[in-house]
């Protein structure tokens, strides 16, 4: 089975390529706005008095956001911790669920399905009347917008060249971390979080649902894990007319056929060939009668055997061009598709070849997803007014300058060494927490660094698990080891909101429950320099 040559025919990184990561960069924008908007729009605002009433809110906290709007603070405050569960859990799911229907049903489609869910929670969070409404239309946004995510990085690791797909990727987190500079500064200057979402995420997720549908096509690889090579021939081959490319063959994307191929043949097919082999005989047929008139008119003079071998020649040539206008042989339909086996996340543990790769993985995701968001929230319980938004921005930047060095250097980068470093960073970081600082400037410091070793490592993980598992299972693994750090995504808040109950600084106390996270890195194979693989290796089973 042939795995990235078609796209060296094709294109794999041209007019095409460049498209998609257009395309899908507007859509990561706008997931990033939704994701850190919980910090601005849950922020608590300072109260004047002790009693808690809407009126006590000071003049100095302004914005109209979800917890001046539904009255959520004092003993209403852990209705706030319930929304960022509530919006991580809808993540969880979407993860499990559309990961895993992304190979079966397919990377685009279900793209353009988590973009609806999307659209359909937003249009309910703006035009809900109760808080109730407002939990269930978090859950619903919350399970579309993670199985974009996953999806799109699958669809760039599977459609661009080994070094241009690993700095696609480091683009996308770019536009990643701008998007969270972008949230802090659009929450800070609009007066009211229902315009900021209307016009920063519903709209720009309606725009890129249509530009996809009609600019970005399916992922031939998805067609090749399921073994439809002729859907796959005219994706590669659309792909190829965008980049001004040859045409693609069967056998450009089939080296060799199983076995089961090919024995079904049409009669339809059995007849084309006779009628070729007869074409073949007349052409020898003819050919045999002209030698048979030259040896005939031997005794003609000069110019009239010129002219019979000119007649010949026209007669051969016109015979041949005949036969080449034949329609060529070729396998129908129904013989280039065989039957493709559908994976679940049972099988990530039943191969030796994927279990303990599974296992690293969500040890490494549930960690980084807690110092990621953990770090994020953290924000907000120690920074109050204009800091929250400033510091917000600093580390989103910070984020940025990371993603951008690792855009030129990534394709050189160990996987599991970096991420292990990464992680032993980021403990002694939250650890360094331990001695108080009163400076906010030094805090922010801290905290800014954090982000830095925290998105060095997360940069790694959106490549590692897409080189780690083959095409008949990327979307389905990738969403697993995603789904498992959103689990630490919904206990990131939990830590933070006891930590803060507890007396212990948030970060600290983070670090203390992340002791053991530097051994997920040990489980998992190297994959730099691999190419990404189609198939399973099902040689050994539990």
């Amino acid at each position: 089975m042939q795995n990235h040559y078609p796209f060296i025919i094709a294109g794999d990184w041209h007019k095409y390529q460049k498209r998609m990561l257009s395309i899908f960069s507007l859509n990561i924008f706008v997931l990033s706005f939704i994701t850190f908007s919980p910090t601005y729009v849950l922020a608590i605002p300072y109260l004047d008095c002790a009693d808690c009433n809407s009126s006590d809110v000071t003049k100095d906290f302004s914005l109209k956001n979800i917890i001046t709007q539904y009255e959520l603070y004092c003993e209403r405050s852990s209705y706030v911790l319930l929304m960022y569960i509530t919006a991580f859990l809808g993540c969880i799911s979407g993860s499990l669920i559309l990961g895993q229907f992304g190979d079966l049903f397919g990377r685009q489609y279900i793209i353009l399905c988590s973009i609806a869910i999307s659209v359909f929670g937003l249009i309910n969070q703006l035009l809900c009347v109760s808080l109730t409404h407002m939990v269930i239309s978090t859950f619903i946004t919350g399970f579309g917008v993670i199985g974009m995510y996953i999806l799109i990085i699958v669809m760039i690791n599977e459609n661009c060249q080994e070094q241009k797909r690993q700095q696609s990727i480091m683009v996308m987190l770019m536009v990643w971390a701008l998007g969270g500079v972008f949230a802090a500064f659009a929450h800070y200057q609009v007066n009211d979080w229902i315009n900021a979402y209307f016009y920063f995420a519903l709209l720009p997720f309606i725009l890129s649902f249509f530009l996809i549908h009609f600019f970005i096509f399916e992922s031939p690889k998805f067609f090749v894990s399921k073994q439809r090579y002729d859907e796959a021939l005219i994706i590669y081959n659309k792909i190829s007319k965008i980049n001004k490319r040859g045409i693609l063959q069967m056998k450009d994307i089939v080296a060799d056929l199983p076995d089961d191929f090919g024995k079904v043949v049409d009669e339809e097919i059995i007849r084309d060939e006779q009628n070729n082999q007869q074409n073949i005989e007349q052409i020898d047929q003819k050919n045999e009668d002209q030698i048979n008139k030259q040896d005939e008119d031997q005794n003609q003079n000069i110019t009239n055997e010129l002219q019979s071998e000119k007649e010949k020649q026209n007669v051969e040539d016109q015979d041949v061009q005949q036969a080449q206008k034949q329609e060529p042989i070729k396998l129908s339909t129904s013989s280039m598709r065989g039957k493709a086996d559908n994976y679940t996340i049972i099988d990530l543990f039943k191969y030796d070849s994927l279990r303990s790769g599974t296992i690293g993985f969500m040890i490494v995701s549930f960690y980084l997803h807690l110092f990621y968001y953990g770090g994020q929230f953290g924000i907000n319980k120690i920074m109050k007014g204009y800091d929250l938004y400033f510091t917000g921005a600093c580390v989103s930047f910070g984020e940025f300058i990371v993603n951008s060095w690792l855009y030129f250097n990534i394709y050189k980068l160990r996987r599991a060494h970096s991420t292990n470093v990464s992680l032993i960073c980021s403990l002694i970081i939250c650890l360094s927490f331990a001695y108080k600082q009163e400076s906010l400037t030094l805090l922010m410091i801290q905290i800014a660094i954090l982000r830095i070793f925290v998105t060095f490592a997360f940069g790694i993980l959106s490549i590692y698990p897409n080189e780690f598992y083959p095409t008949e299972v990327r979307s389905l693994g990738s969403g697993f080891v995603y789904g498992i750090g959103i689990l630490a995504t919904i206990l990131s808040p939990v830590v933070i909101f006891y930590g803060t109950q507890l007396g212990i600084n948030p970060y600290l106390f983070m670090g203390l429950i992340s002791i053991i996270s530097p051994i997920g890195g040990l489980y998992v194979k190297e994959t730099l320099g691999i190419e990404l693989q189609d198939k399973i290796q099902k040689n050994h089973k539990s």
